[in-house]
């Protein structure tokens, strides 16, 4: 295994062609240096529990969320609303081991309110979480428990509540640096010393389609196995049982022009389509989720604008959505395009996610075209203007669905939705699911490729383009915020011309999530990302803001390499499958492991190795 202390996407129908989108190279940076990132600490974020069998909440408890653990008869924190049954004073964290029932009582406790006290027997009173998430409740203390001889679990930097006194076995404590284990271990703490330590890993192919044109996405809604799939060409289908369904979730062709690749003669790549999808936390319930698309086809409404759209699954067939969306989130209309200038196929609106917050984050491209944001001057480092950021909406709210807590409401002038600035073409970013921090893989334009950090409390970073390409200042022409600090990206890929290191093939950085599976216990904690082109994807710790708190990079390369024997690498998990060549996004499933998009026609679940 390869370990190194290393710190554009413009995403084809055809090709995703090369960043370079004709500047010079420019000498600056040693090739392939690691970078610190801004950012803050962390804060509590922990909502009142409630009582009987809601939700008792979700805490960030620093750099890592407490965890959420469902009230009632199921959390310690937020017991139900009188003491006494003959259940046990705390249950299952996410991913944790639940307390059997104790004596004659049990933790009481309804939210902001103290449960008081009662007897229990010798079973397990807290939340264990087996991945690092304890048991979360709410603002209050949710009653204590008296029983066996070990101590439950405790959750946020809030006091989410304590699970009682009992079992054998500590139950472990969640908030910073995550919880206990099961049966009372605990989740290895993120440390910076070492690089993840993983030789080779397997690819199992889960599904594969030549209906596909250019399958660019993969969600699943919550608490299901199905996969949703995304063709860029305006189609979304089921994956259920080992099979896709024959007739499409939605289907928005219509409003995507499908001719000959390419589908601009200008250019020989097009951002434009259907590129994004996420689901409602709430989706079993309310039927929501939301897309982002740019109408392409010659006349029809919007055409060129980024969008993201709230649809609504059909009442009468759940496999189907309505056609005609709900409501309209956002509008980005393209720049107008002078002679021999195409702006409207690059940097647009592309992956939607929502944090554990509960909150929509919508990453938004600078407008395009490659001559130093020439699309949008100085739109990314405008607060007024919506390109370049990334933005942060609460769906339920009234226009402009604006977040409460964002930092620039009130201030004059800026746009309300803004939460960070200073992006080039954020094509893919992933939300660590347990901490609720941000990893941006923003697309650099002819030298470098970077991936940003922004930790869950942040709020109004400057990631620095157009005044910054990396750590470099490749755009005289441009500057940053009057008053702001460069946010540096923890990663850079120097991809120059002249460039000769690992990272020289990199052209499109691709942001994915940090890895909270139990499959590969070895890279639990560590954020994975890679490069649509690049032969080389990187596993790292990030166990805070400063360049000290992260650890070196292993290299994952797509495919083993002979030449490069001691670089960890992929293998497939059957011969038959089709070498690992360009990857579009890497998600996260309901099962907390990795899947990626691959190929434009496959998506593959990260695995053991399977030679082991």
């Amino acid at each position: 295994m390869r370990t190194l202390a290393f710190s554009c996407l413009l995403l084809g129908f055809s090709v995703l062609a090369g960043c370079g989108d004709g500047e010079d190279d420019k000498e600056a940076l040693d090739e392939g240096e690691l970078t610190a990132s801004g950012g803050a600490g962390g804060s509590a974020a922990g909502s009142a529990g409630s009582s009987g069998t809601a939700n008792g909440g979700t805490a960030n408890g620093g750099t890592a969320n407490g965890g959420t653990a469902n009230g009632g008869s199921e959390s310690g924190g937020s017991g139900g609303t009188a003491s006494g049954g003959s259940e046990s004073g705390g249950a299952q964290g996410v991913g944790g081991v639940a307390g059997s029932s104790g004596g004659s009582d049990s933790a009481g406790g309804t939210g902001n309110e103290t449960g008081g006290a009662g007897s229990g027997g010798s079973a397990s009173g807290g939340v264990g979480g087996s991945d690092g998430t304890g048991g979360a409740a709410g603002a209050g203390t949710g009653g204590l428990g008296t029983g066996g001889t070990e101590t439950g679990g405790a959750a946020g930097a809030d006091t989410g509540g304590t699970g009682g006194t009992g079992g054998t076995e500590t139950g472990g404590v969640g908030g910073v640096g995550g919880g206990g284990g099961v049966g009372g271990g605990t989740v290895t703490e993120c440390s910076p010393l070492e690089a993840p330590e993983v030789d080779q890993l397997g690819l199992e192919l889960v599904v594969e389609d030549e209906r596909f044109e250019r399958l660019i996405d993969a969600r699943q809604p919550p608490g299901s196995d199905d996969w949703y799939l995304v063709d860029q060409v305006g189609l979304i289908y089921i994956y259920r049982d080992g099979k896709i369904l024959d007739e499409p979730f939605l289907d928005l062709v219509d409003e995507i022009f499908i001719g000959a690749y390419p589908f601009n003669v200008a250019v020989t790549y097009d951002d434009r389509g259907l590129v994004g999808l996420e689901f409602a936390p709430d989706y079993r319930t309310s039927g929501k989720f939301y897309v982002a698309i740019i109408p392409s086809a010659e006349g029809v409404p919007d055409q060129d604008t980024d969008l993201v759209r709230e649809y609504q699954r059909s009442s009468a067939d759940p496999d189907l959505a309505d056609p005609a969306p709900t409501k309209t989130l956002l509008a980005l209309p393209s720049a107008e395009e002078a002679a021999g200038v195409t702006f409207t196929v690059m940097h647009n609106t592309s992956t939607l996610r929502f944090g554990p917050d509960g909150m929509l984050y919508v990453a938004t491209g600078d407008g395009g075209t490659a001559s130093c944001n020439a699309a949008q001057p100085d739109g990314p480092q405008t607060l007024a203007s919506p390109f370049g950021k990334m933005l942060r909406f609460d769906p339920n709210a009234e226009p402009p669905y604006a977040a409460a807590s964002n930092p620039f409401i009130g201030v004059e002038g800026a746009d309300p939705r803004v939460l960070h600035y200073g992006l080039r073409n954020p094509f893919r970013f992933n939300i660590d699911s347990l901490t609720g921090d941000l990893y941006i893989g923003d697309v650099g334009q002819s030298s470098y490729e970077e991936v940003s950090f922004a930790p869950a409390e942040a709020q109004g970073l400057n990631f620095g383009w157009a005044a910054f390409e990396g750590l470099v200042n490749t755009c005289p022409n441009r500057e940053q915020l009057d008053g702001s600090t460069h946010t540096e990206p923890f990663f850079v890929a120097d991809r120059r011309r002249s460039a000769t290191g690992p990272y020289a093939d990199y052209r499109s950085a691709i942001g994915g999530p940090v890895y909270r599976g139990s499959a590969i216990p070895e890279l639990y904690g560590a954020e994975i990302f890679g490069d649509f082109d690049g032969a080389r994807m990187n596993a790292i710790f990030n166990c805070g803001p400063a360049a000290e708190d992260r650890s070196p990079l292993t290299i994952i390369r797509k495919s083993c390499d002979p030449n490069y024997p001691s670089e960890a690498c992929f293998v497939p998990t059957q011969e038959t499958d089709a070498e690992f060549v360009r990857l579009y996004a890497i998600v996260e499933g309901n099962d907390d492991e990795l899947y990626m998009v691959v190929n434009h026609k496959s998506l593959r679940k990260i695995v053991p190795n399977p030679d082991l």
